[in-house]
């Protein structure tokens, strides 16, 4: 990821998923000099507090680069390596080897804007466009009022 040409140019609305309501989501280009075919691809569930950024390459539509928070990660050889972490594409683990997260990314999952800021800095991607703030969603609660009616 050491091309410093890297760069998003449009704005991210984060949309939400079909199949999880708690999850959002966007996807958006990256340009280069070098016409690098990639793009980022993200994640953030609000319920369970995590959130992914991926740069996949579209030719072999896998994670070249990647921030993982929320969710512990074992490497190949068995070792943990904590709920924050990157992964960094390599001809022998292709990207099921992570490491820790500690000394780039220092904003919580829950501050999505902050993350994406230190994860383009980590990844050199200049980012010029805006990122909207994640959509409200009002979560449905079923329950059984024991025959109590609320609105006539």
């Amino acid at each position: 990821m050491s091309n410093e040409t890297k760069r998003i140019t449009e704005n991210i609305t984060w949309v939400g998923d079909k199949k999880n309501s708690e999850t959002v989501k966007f996807r958006v280009p990256v340009v280069s000099d070098q016409d690098y075919p990639i793009f980022v691809d993200r994640s953030y569930n609000r319920y369970l507090e995590r959130l992914s950024y991926k740069v996949i390459h579209k030719e072999i539509g896998r994670r070249i680069y990647g921030l993982d928070m929320g969710k512990e990660h074992r490497n190949p050889d068995g070792a943990l390596v904590g709920e924050n972490h990157l992964h960094k594409w390599s001809e022998e683990y292709e990207d099921r080897k992570a490491y820790s997260a500690q000394q780039c990314i220092f904003s919580p999952a829950n501050k999505p804007l902050e993350v994406w800021k230190e994860f383009c800095a980590e990844a050199n991607i200049n980012f010029l466009g805006a990122m909207e703030e994640i959509p409200f969603v009002q979560l449905e609660v079923d329950f059984d009022l024991g025959g109590i009616t609320l609105y006539e």
